[in-house]
């Protein structure tokens, strides 16, 4: 048994994580696993928290950077390439979403970047032109145009 020195609590050596030197300690952090995770989830709801995340998700969803992402953006003028609009859904702290990556999802390749809703919807007819075109069709068939289309 170990107390946690942030929660205090005794817990069985098996919740507290290794200690990678072996200099006459237990072998084990001071801190439990719980402790740490609600230090890694506090961390990463800071600004620094998700902009690492962000560029981990970057990197490793999509072998991007934040430079790569920058200069796509530039590129779309900040706009949606679908709808040309910029994004308008908001996180639940109020600020502005960034744009989507949109790849395909049998190569991984990037396409550009979408909108929230634009994304959605991509994914909701996954990605097939044949449903996106029999939907565009209903549209049409049903009074609306594409010039009618509101986010």
């Amino acid at each position: 048994m170990k107390a946690c020195s942030r929660c205090s609590q005794e817990k069985p050596l098996d919740q507290f994580p290794p200690h990678k030197r072996r200099d006459g300690s237990t072998g084990y952090r001071s801190y439990c696993r719980e402790c740490k995770r609600q230090q890694w989830r506090d961390w990463a709801k800071t600004a620094d928290g998700r902009a690492t995340k962000r560029r981990g998700v970057l990197r490793n969803k999509f072998g991007l950077t934040e430079i790569d992402y920058a200069d796509m953006l530039g590129a779309q003028q900040g706009l949606c390439a679908i709808c040309g609009r910029p994004e308008s859904k908001r996180h639940r702290s109020g600020s502005l979403l960034r744009l989507s990556v949109d790849h395909d999802h049998e190569t991984g390749a990037v396409r550009s970047l979408l909108c929230s809703s634009c994304n959605v919807g991509l994914g909701s007819f996954m990605d097939d032109p044949s449903r996106l075109i029999e939907a565009a069709r209903y549209l049409i068939n049903h009074g609306r145009n594409c010039h009618d289309s509101h986010h």
